[in-house]
C-alpha cells in the first residue's frame, strides 16, 4: 500500500533542496528533524552542480548522544544508496532503490554515479565534522593552537578540571596575600571585615570562567560586563515582566515584583540614575494571593530573594572586589592553559576569538567548509552563534563585528524550535536566537520552512495538546513563541475504538499536593 506524503511535504522538500539561500527550519517535537538533516546531507552530496564532499560538510548538534545518532543514521542512509558491496547485508526490496531513483531524477545522475558518491562519502565518514559544537571548536583550535593561546597538544574537558586547578591556585594565592607581609594587607583587613571569605571565593571562581570578560571587570564595568551576570539580570527582568503581564493587580505581591524589576533594571544599566530608598524597597512577607498558581508564586519568591541583595549593593564595592580578584583570575586561567587543558566554555570562547581576531585564519577556515548544518539551534548560546556566523561569512568578507557579517548564500542550514529550549541556564537566549534567525538569516534573503506533521505522538494526544495550548501559549515578543499546532502523520484505522484521552488534576483536601505526592 502506498503511504501518502505528509501534509507538510512541500516544506520538507524545499528544506532539503534549497541551495542558493540560507535555510531556517522551525520544527516541533516529533516532526523528524534528524531525518530531515540526514536527507539534507545526502542532497548536498548528490546535488548538481557543485556537490559537497563529505569532508567539507559540518553537521553539528548540542549533545554527544544526538551527534552519534545523526552520524549513525547518515551512515545507514548512505549504505542503502551505495548498493551491493556496502558494509551491511542487503535485501532485494531495500529502501535505497527508491531513494536512488528520486536522486537520479532530481539531479540528472545515473544509478552508478549515486552509488559511487555514496561509497566515497562512506569512505570519508571519519574525516567528516559530524559532532557537537564543542568538538567542532576543538578541531579548529587544534589547527591553530598557538594563535589561540593554547599548547599544541591541549586536552579538553569539563569544568571539574578547572575546579581542581582553582582550588590549588586559590589556596596558594591566599597564603601569599594574607601572609601579613603582602602589599595589600590593609585592604584585605578592611574587606574581610565586611565580606566572608567564602563569598570572595565564590566570586573568584566565577571570574575564572573564560566566558567572563576580565578586561571589562578591570575597567570597573561590573554591572554591565556581560557574561553570566548580564544573563542573570536579563532572566530576572524577563521573569518580572512575565509575572506582571499575567497578574496586573496592585496587591502586595505585584508591588513587590514591580519593585524587584526596578532594582534589576537599575543594576543592569550602569548609567541609570540610582533608586531612592522608597523605590528600591522590596516588601517582605508576601503570601500567595488568589489567582496565583503555585509555580508563579515560587518564581516570584525566587525573583524577590535574588533582587533584595541587589537593592543593597554598592557598585563601587563590587568594582573594588572585582579589581582585587581579577589579576588572580587571569593568572589562574593562564596557568590552566599552560598545563595543556581547556574547558568546554574555553573552547568556544577561544574559537570565537580566533575567528574574530585573525582574518587570515578565518578565511582559511571558511574555505574548509562548504556547508554547515546545525540541529537544536535554539539551544546554542550567543558565543556559538558568533562562531557559526563567522564561518558562514561570504568569501573575502572582513567584518569586524559579528552583527555586520554578510552570509554566503546557501551555506548555513539550521533547525530549531524556541519552545523546546532546555539549556537556558547555559546561556541559550531566545532573544539572541530570534535576532540571528530574523536579522542575520531571513533578512539576508534566507528562507524559513516549517515542519508541522508529528510522527511520534498518537493523534488523540496531539488533539488534546493543540486544544489546550492554542489558548495558553501566546506569543510574547522576545520572551515566548506562539503555539504552532502539530498534526498527526496519519490516523490509525483503530482510532475510533481507542480509549479516550483523559487529563486528570490531582487535588488534596484543603491543600495543594507536592509533585511527588501527585505522581504517586
Amino acid at each position: 500500500m502506498t503511504v501518502p506524503p505528509p501534509a507538510d511535504a512541500p516544506e520538507r522538500l524545499r528544506a532539503v533542496t534549497t541551495f542558493d539561500r540560507n535555510v531556517v527550519v522551525t520544527a516541533g517535537a516529533g516532526t523528524g528533524k534528524t531525518t530531515l538533516l540526514v536527507e539534507r546531507c545526502v542532497n548536498l552530496l548528490m546535488r548538481e552542480p557543485a556537490p559537497v564532499p563529505m569532508n567539507e560538510l559540518a553537521a553539528l548538534t548540542f549533545t554527544n548522544k544526538a551527534a552519534n545518532e545523526m552520524k549513525a543514521r547518515l551512515r545507514a542512509h548512505l549504505e542503502a544508496l551505495a548498493g551491493p558491496g556496502s558494509h551491511r547485508p542487503r535485501s532485494p526490496d531495500d529502501a535505497g532503490q527508491g531513494e536512488t531513483e528520486v536522486l537520479c531524477e532530481r539531479y540528472g545522475l545515473t544509478t552508478d554515479e549515486v552509488r559511487r558518491r555514496a561509497r566515497e562519502a562512506l569512505q570519508r565518514m571519519e574525516q567528516s565534522h559530524i559532532g557537537t559544537l564543542h568538538s567542532f571548536a576543538a578541531s579548529m583550535l587544534r589547527l591553530h593552537p598557538l594563535e589561540a593561546g593554547l599548547e599544541p597538544n591541549f586536552r579538553d574537558g569539563d569544568n571539574r578540571l578547572l575546579d581542581r586547578h582553582f582550588d590549588a591556585c586559590w589556596t596558594r594565592w591566599l597564603d601569599d596575600e594574607l601572609s601579613g607581609t603582602g602589599p595589600r594587607t590593609g585592604e584585605w583587613k578592611d574587606i574581610l571585615g565586611r565580606h566572608p571569605l567564602a563569598r570572595l571565593r565564590e566570586l573568584a571562581r566565577a571570574l575564572c570562567d573564560e566566558n567572563v570578560d576580565l578586561e571589562a571587570v578591570r575597567g570597573g564595568a561590573s554591572n554591565g560586563a556581560g557574561g553570566p551576570l548580564r544573563d542573570w539580570l536579563r532572566w530576572m527582568d524577563e521573569t518580572a515582566a512575565d509575572l506582571l503581564a499575567r497578574h496586573p493587580e496592585q496587591r502586595k505581591i505585584e508591588q513587590a515584583v514591580a519593585a524587584a524589576q526596578r532594582v534589576v533594571r537599575t543594576a543592569a544599566d550602569p548609567g541609570k540614575e540610582p533608586l531612592d530608598d522608597e523605590e528600591s524597597s522590596i516588601p517582605d512577607g508576601v503570601s500567595k494571593p488568589k489567582g496565583w498558581s503555585r509555580e508563579d508564586f515560587e518564581r516570584a519568591q525566587s525573583l524577590l530573594a535574588a533582587a533584595r541583595p541587589l537593592a543593597r549593593t554598592d557598585d563601587a564595592e563590587v568594582d573594588r572586589l572585582c579589581a582585587l580578584l581579577a589579576p588572580f583570575a587571569q593568572g589562574c586561567r593562564e596557568e590552566f592553559s599552560r598545563s595543556g587543558l581547556a574547558t568546554f566554555d574555553g573552547l568556544l570562547v577561544r574559537a570565537r576569538d580566533l575567528l574574530r581576531d585573525h582574518p587570515r585564519i578565518r578565511e582559511d577556515l571558511k574555505g574548509r567548509f562548504k556547508a554547515i548544518l546545525v540541529d537544536e539551534f535554539q539551544d546554542t548560546d550567543p558565543i556559538q552563534y558568533e562562531i557559526l556566523l563567522w564561518l558562514c561569512e561570504e568569501p573575502s568578507g572582513r567584518a569586524e563585528e559579528w552583527r555586520h557579517v554578510r552570509l554566503a548564500p546557501g551555506k548555513l542550514f539550521v533547525v530549531g524550535d524556541p519552545k523546546q529550549s532546555i539549556y537556558g541556564f547555559r546561556g541559550a537566549d531566545m532573544k539572541a536566537y530570534l535576532h540571528v534567525v530574523k536579522e542575520m538569516i531571513e533578512a539576508q534573503q534566507g528562507v524559513e520552512c516549517r515542519l508541522t506533521v508529528n510522527f511520534r505522538s498518537a493523534p488523540r494526544i496531539l488533539d488534546v495538546v493543540n486544544g489546550v495550548f492554542e489558548s495558553l501559549m501566546e506569543e510574547r515578543p522576545e520572551l515566548q513563541p506562539g503555539h504552532i499546532p502539530l498534526h498527526p502523520g496519519r490516523r490509525g484505522a483503530d482510532e475510533e475504538t481507542a480509549a479516550p484521552v483523559r487529563v486528570r488534576r490531582v487535588t488534596a483536601p484543603g491543600r495543594t499536593p507536592g509533585a511527588a505526592e501527585a505522581r504517586r
